[in-house]
């Protein structure tokens, strides 16, 4: 993936902005009205923002690799929707596999 070195920080292609979204999206799940009320009103520091980020790069770029690998060993030059699809089934099999190890 791109990497922009802009004052010595490192600028994930996830923004800051999409990662705050992302998880005031996840308090909107409560069940109870009164929390969903209050969703609004949650804060994201700018950390939290930015570690969801790098996990969610890395994560994407383990599929991703998956994916061009699955891709190349079947003779094909194009990754599909399907190959991202098994090798995110793989990556996820492997992560439950790991947790309960």
């Amino acid at each position: 993936m791109r990497e922009i070195l802009l004052e010595e920080k490192k600028i994930s292609e996830f923004t800051k902005t999409s990662m705050e979204r992302i998880l005031k999206r996840a308090g909107a799940i409560h069940d109870s009205d009164e929390a969903k009320k209050k969703v609004g009103a949650i804060r994201v520091s700018n950390d939290a923002k930015i570690r969801l980020g790098e996990v969610l790069e890395e994560i994407a770029l383990q599929i991703a690799h998956d994916a061009v690998r699955y891709t190349y060993d079947s003779g094909k030059k194009t990754v599909t929707a399907d190959v991202i699809k098994l090798a995110t089934e793989s990556f996820l099999g492997r992560g439950l596999k790991e947790a309960e190890e």
